[in-house]
């Protein structure tokens, strides 16, 4: 791995931080955070990712073929595994728990393969001399579609007993093809052609896996794109429309237990379309899919920008999760952990966003008179702007909104020195500093890392050997690597301190830390002038 903030256990916030997100309810006036972060770095193409809990999956050409990668968030070791190693294809992969499923080139046609993760076994699913492609998993339950009766159908295996079933039927021989299947569970989903009306169009259909009877969801079938996804009794797909306004792509949901659709994007501007959902959650319960809305004029052209965008189907929220001018495509999504592929550094890379939320516990906006700004240049540019170990954009840029008064602004940019010095902000003025020359190299030689550190209530002062670090819940940057005594003070709350080991390189998450309230006994009302000492009447001298 060329890139050091690919050691995972740099992603321990995964559990400690976003895992508490998908089983809490978001209150209405939350706001989410998103941090972002590159899995992948090698120039060659990285693209089609999948994700399911702590594990990450792709295809990458870097070895002059497609093959099959995998990324643990957790691992401590190098998280970078590759899967395949044959100089055939092997794309699309899919994964579920520890297995992951893709097609394979390797005998001449498309086939099915699996790896075990646990056991680091490598297992060919289909023996056919067809064509079996776009796999998906769920559990022990595989599917798939076939060409071996000719037109496309859709096939499962069950690896619990090691058995082959043909689930979709045919109108007639060689007609009504099956495409495209998802899977979650005993719901399977598949593109279907269908003459609902009088011409034969794409359709959803939704199959029984032990009866093999299938339905008809969606009485609604115009152009259904191979983009299908389900969580639950979730399902979200594209559909290519026209209404009048010119043919475009839109997101539909349908929930399986009402019966109920409707469609979850409504951009109609000439150039906008969306697609490739996915969804998954239960609270709050996302939807995510790209969008090229933010498609810009350039001088006598348009240029598509695609960005990725997630849906709060609880709070009826939809959020831009990417906002580089380049494509963003392809996204996946496991509770709060959103992947995609992503061309901003000229070749598809596989980038993370973490989904988070903050509420009214957080600090309001200082009043205009207390704020200031600073432009802060650096050679070379690009340089990430730390400000107080807070990320506030990138060089050369003015950052705005800085409260007044001392600050540390630490300037951090790969393959260069960590930069860092005190600036004092004006109020109501903007403080320039002369261009930063950043110098080649890594870290210092003592090595710095990276703590995330979240509390409930936030806001709590965060002091390492004494020193504060702002406040939960953020990023703390450029603390000297090894043990480290951590202190939480917040008021009326009890200090929570403990001992931290600071990665060097890397970053550590540590699980949220509920405080403790200090509650006074019962009946004291403290009438001491300089106040009590904590959980007693006692003055305090």
């Amino acid at each position: 791995m060329k890139n050091p903030r690919a050691y995972a256990i740099l992603f321990l916030l995964v559990l400690g931080v976003f895992g508490v997100v998908a089983i809490t309810p978001v209150a209405a006036d939350a706001v989410m955070t998103i941090s972002e972060f590159q899995i992948s770095t090698d120039p060659a193409e990285q693209s089609e990712p999948d994700i399911d809990d702590l594990h990450i999956v792709w295809q990458d050409n870097r070895n002059g073929n497609w093959d099959i990668y995998l990324y643990t968030l957790m691992s401590t070791q190098a998280p970078e595994t590759r899967i395949t190693t044959n100089t055939s294809d092997q794309q699309y992969p899919a994964i579920s728990g520890n297995h992951i499923v893709w097609q394979d080139n390797r005998n001449g046609n498309w086939d099915i393969y699996l790896y075990d993760i646990g056991t680091q076994t490598e297992t060919r699913i289909t023996t056919s001399t067809a064509n079996e492609q776009y796999p998906a998993i769920s559990g022990n339950r595989i599917v798939w579609q076939d060409d071996r009766n000719v037109d496309p159908d859709i096939y499962m295996f069950d690896l619990s007993n090691q058995t082959e079933k043909l689930l979709s039927r045919s109108c007639y021989p060689g007609s009504c093809p099956s495409r495209y299947p998802a899977i979650y569970g005993d719901h399977i989903l598949y593109q279907k052609m269908w003459a609902p009306i009088y011409t034969w169009e794409p359709c959803l259909f939704k199959v029984d896996p032990a009866t093999r009877s299938e339905t008809l969801l969606s009485a609604y079938c115009d152009d259904i794109n191979p983009d299908i996804a389900i969580y639950e009794n979730r399902v979200v797909w594209t559909v290519n429309e026209d209404l009048g306004k010119g043919w475009h792509t839109f997101i539909w949901i349908y929930d399986l237990n009402t019966g109920s659709m409707k469609r979850l994007t409504n951009d109609w501007q000439a150039t906008y379309d969306t697609g490739h959902p996915d969804t998954h959650g239960y609270a709050p319960a996302y939807v995510v899919y790209y969008n090229n809305r933010n498609t810009y004029w350039a001088g006598n052209h348009y240029v598509n920008n695609d960005d990725i965008f997630v849906n709060n189907l609880d709070l009826g929220v939809e959020t831009q999760v990417t906002n580089n001018t380049s494509d963003q495509r392809k996204p996946a999504i496991y509770d709060g952990r959103i992947v995609w592929q992503d061309y901003r550094n000229g070749n598809w890379d596989i980038y993370m966003a973490m989904l988070g939320w903050s509420t009214t516990d957080t600090p309001p906006t200082p009043e205009p008179s207390e704020t200031g700004s600073l432009y802060v240049a650096s050679y070379p540019s690009g340089a990430t702007i730390l400000i107080n170990g807070t990320e506030r954009g990138q060089t050369n840029q003015v950052v705005s909104g800085v409260t007044a008064g001392m600050h540390n602004l630490t300037l951090v940019k790969d393959g260069y020195q960590p930069y860092t010095t005190m600036v004092r902000i004006p109020a109501n003025d903007v403080k320039v500093l002369p261009p930063i020359t950043l110098s080649k190299g890594g870290p210092s030689p003592a090595g710095t890392g990276t703590l995330y550190i979240a509390s409930y209530p936030t806001n709590a002062t965060i002091l390492i050997n004494g020193t504060s670090y702002g406040k939960t819940n953020q990023f703390v940057r450029n603390v000297p690597a090894g043990n480290q005594n951590l202190t939480l003070t917040r008021d009326g709350y009890k200090p929570y301190t403990t001992t931290v080991t600071v990665p060097a390189g890397g970053l550590k998450v540590l699980a949220p830390v509920t405080l403790s309230p200090i509650e006074q006994p019962l009946g004291c009302t403290c009438p001491c002038l300089l106040g009590c000492l904590p959980g007693t009447c006692m003055c305090i001298a």
